[in-house]
């Protein structure tokens, strides 16, 4: 199943240093707060990326890793392991890498089982005003959107014709071995018959 699973990921990267390690700490609370005021978590995580995260690759796209990467696809092992085992939106973190602190956010995770069929995070309109006047949201966890049922259904399809593989070879090789225990025992009976 680790081999189907897909995660759409943002971190932030913060240096390897015990000051590094509070930084991360004091924006993950700056990016919940913004979250129970109203905000949206992949925006409130973005705006936090950009403006401080110290990987380049990532920054301008408010620290998006990628979009729907398979399983050993980001270069840091720890980062990667995070992708997948990471709650689905909610920020995690300070985690240690080989080269920092990071925050993470995985917003969407396809083919993972501990989700309980929830696949990503969407932004819900709830009564209220944010204080920047935008919109006041909740981030919830919601199924598949159209079309994302395919990664599922594909798995389900190969784990069904494995079964039935592994059913026809169980009958062919057994009915080949109760012919051949049937062609031993006949053997024995007509060698026994003989004077």
């Amino acid at each position: 199943a680790a081999l189907n699973m897909r995660s759409t990921t943002r971190h932030l990267m913060r240096p390897r240093t015990r000051e590094g390690a509070r930084e991360c700490a004091r924006l993950r609370a700056e990016i919940e707060q913004a979250v129970a005021g109203g905000a949206f978590v992949a925006d409130a995580f973005g705006r936090c990326a950009r403006e401080w995260s110290l990987d380049e690759e990532s920054r301008e796209d408010g620290g998006l890793i990628g979009v729907r990467l398979r399983q050993g696809e980001v270069r840091s092992p720890a980062l990667d392991r995070a992708c997948f085992v990471c709650p689905l939106g909610a920020v995690a973190g300070p985690l240690e890498t080989e080269v920092g602190w990071h925050l993470v956010l995985v917003e969407e995770r396809l083919g993972c089982r501990f989700d309980k069929g929830m696949t990503r995070v969407v932004a819900v309109p709830a009564p209220g005003d944010t204080e920047t006047g935008e919109p006041f949201v909740r981030s919830v966890l919601a199924g598949p959107e159209a079309g994302d049922e395919r990664p599922a259904l594909d798995a389900g399809l190969r784990a069904l014709g494995a079964t039935a593989g592994l059913w026809a070879l169980a009958n062919v090789a057994g009915g080949a071995f109760a012919r051949g225990a049937g062609a031993l025992l006949h053997a024995a009976e007509v060698g026994s018959a003989s004077p």
